[in-house]
């Protein structure tokens, strides 16, 4: 944790790292809302009932009315769950331009963003991804014994994010801490 307050400073020092952290965000909440109307959505883009600019307005139109499916909390947990990828994105991106390797963190940002999207919405959407997971059968006992409904998935997928800044963080902010290999010779 002591590494994050630079790492942020460092990271957001640039624009384009902000909009990476937005695009992230956006990203994550489309999906989630996307996930959600699925059906509806998949209506309107094979229909030949509408133009272009017809099917771009009711897509809005659809996504904007999936946050209807949202309980308080759950909303909340899909903007923290949101906003972590984006930050997670843009200090991944940053550290991958300086320092051009490749490390754990940024998987660990990948599985906590996939964790938290299983319990984005309610439980229903997020038990039809686990389903393709471990299947009907085992999800639906697992989602029945789940005393908020699913939310439990959104906060681990929150933690393994927060842990995956803080591992990215560090390599940002104490480059020592993970020196990088020697450069290779060209012939």
């Amino acid at each position: 944790m002591r590494y994050l307050k630079t790492a942020l400073s460092m990271t957001f020092r640039e624009r384009r790292h902000a909009a990476i952290a937005g695009f992230g965000f956006l990203l994550v909440i489309i999906g989630v809302l996307w996930v959600g109307s699925a059906g509806p959505l998949g209506f309107i883009l094979k229909s030949p009932l509408f133009g272009i600019a017809e099917k771009a307005a009711l897509i809005a139109k659809t996504l904007i009315a999936g946050f209807a499916i949202f309980k308080p909390l759950s909303f909340a947990a899909t903007l923290t769950i949101a906003a972590l990828f984006g930050i997670n994105l843009a200090m991944t991106v940053h550290y991958f331009r300086c320092k051009a390797s490749f490390g754990a963190s940024a998987g660990a940002g990948a599985v906590g963003a996939l964790v938290g999207m299983l319990g984005a919405g309610c439980a229903a959407c997020g038990s039809v991804a686990l389903s393709a997971i471990l299947g009907a059968g085992a999800t639906a006992g697992l989602i029945g014994i789940l005393p908020f409904d699913g939310l439990e998935f959104s906060l681990l997928g929150a933690a393994v994010l927060m842990l995956s800044i803080n591992l990215v963080a560090k390599k940002i902010a104490d480059p020592s801490a993970c020196p990088l290999p020697p450069a290779r010779k060209r012939d």
